[in-house]
């Protein structure tokens, strides 16, 4: 679990002044001289915890993934893969960077949602009206780069769409807004993004607009059956697109968001939000891609949630409690196995005894 963050390495006055490359040649020293585990693999069983906005490429920016670890599976929220080293800032705002993630190696696992899913219909258990045909609300820049904040993405959607009909792209929105639309952009941020998980949560077809970037669980969940991909270069095309999209299938789009919504809860880790039950949430899946790796590695067949990955929905003929036959998609209804968190005080002291190990009395 990596420590410090993206700050610790910075100048004289990081907590790890010498710098990031020497802290995990220092980290896999250390770990050889110990214990026999990594020598016995190579590393190839390791696991390594790297959050932060950029992931493995923080600190400094741009560098990639630090050979020494290269060999572990690396857990983070950011998921680009591509090399931007040398890419022109004017061609692609993240540049000079990655790539911080490889698909079918790596893990790119959601940032935790569960504090504010008060108005989820799934929660609520009842479904709302979708009049608004793509909503988000947020920041559109940040800090003197705003080019870079989003990769621009945000930007460029607002500016072109904010002032269509039945859209809602704002800076500030109440979070009941994403129940009553039928789209909402889940951008990325400074770095990763924390949206996907959230309009997920809240029964919203997801506008996916990232270029290289991998999402959260997107090598072991099936994401064309519950999500929109846009190119950036096709944002001044997005209202088409969405148009483009039928009732059945959206119909078929919204049923695939109840089957997968527990996935990228951290249900049995800080507590349900509401009916899920915790044995099919983020840890669980996460473990699953595990697996997965591992499997692969020993040459063994690796086990697989969605086993038809180009069948439409239809075709497997989903519904709230199985997809295909298969256990993984969690009947969203009933008693919770994990208790929710409690309000006000109670609950923030919890996240932080389950963050950070500190209780407040």
């Amino acid at each position: 679990l990596s420590r410090p963050g993206a700050g610790g390495f910075a100048g004289a006055q990081g907590v790890y002044p010498k710098g990031r490359e020497q802290y995990w040649q220092d980290v896999v020293g250390y770990l050889k001289e110990t214990w026999p585990f990594w020598a016995h693999s190579g590393g190839r069983d390791h696991i390594i915890v790297k959050m932060g906005d950029h992931g493995a490429c923080e600190s400094p920016r741009g560098k990639g993934i630090p050979e020494v670890i290269d060999p572990a599976v690396l857990i983070s929220n950011w998921g680009l893969h591509t090399d931007t080293r040398g890419v022109p800032k004017e061609k692609w705002p993240y540049h000079d960077m990655g790539p911080c993630f490889r698909p079918g190696h790596d893990i790119n696992v959601p940032a935790p949602q569960q504090h504010k899913l008060n108005d989820s219909p799934y929660i609520r258990d009842r479904e709302t009206s979708r009049t608004t045909i793509l909503q988000f609300a947020g920041k559109t820049a940040w800090g003197p780069d705003k080019d870079f904040y989003s990769n621009g993405v945000r930007q460029k959607v607002y500016d072109a769409h904010a002032r269509r009909k039945n859209y809602k792209l704002v800076k500030f929105g109440p979070p009941l807004d994403m129940a009553t639309s039928k789209f909402c952009l889940a951008p990325s941020g400074l770095g990763f993004g924390d949206r996907l998980p959230l309009v997920i949560a809240f029964g919203c077809i997801p506008v996916i607009i990232q270029d290289n970037i991998t999402q959260p669980f997107e090598t072991e969940l099936p994401y064309h059956l519950f999500s929109i991909r846009v190119a950036e270069t096709d944002i001044p095309q997005l209202p088409a697109i969405l148009d483009a999209v039928t009732p059945k299938q959206l119909e078929l789009m919204q049923a695939a968001l109840r089957c997968v919504w527990p996935r990228f809860m951290w249900s049995s880790v800080y507590g349900a939000s509401g009916p899920e039950t915790g044995a099919d949430d983020a840890f669980a899946t996460l473990l699953l891609g595990l697996r997965q790796r591992r499997d692969l590695q020993e040459g063994l067949p690796a086990p697989q949630l969605f086993p038809k990955e180009s069948a439409s929905i239809e075709e497997q003929n989903c519904n709230d409690a199985d997809l295909g036959g298969n256990k993984c998609c969690p009947k969203a209804h009933g008693q919770p196995t994990w208790q929710p968190w409690p309000p006000g005080a109670e609950g923030k002291s919890r996240v932080l005894e389950s963050w950070f190990g500190l209780r407040i009395p």
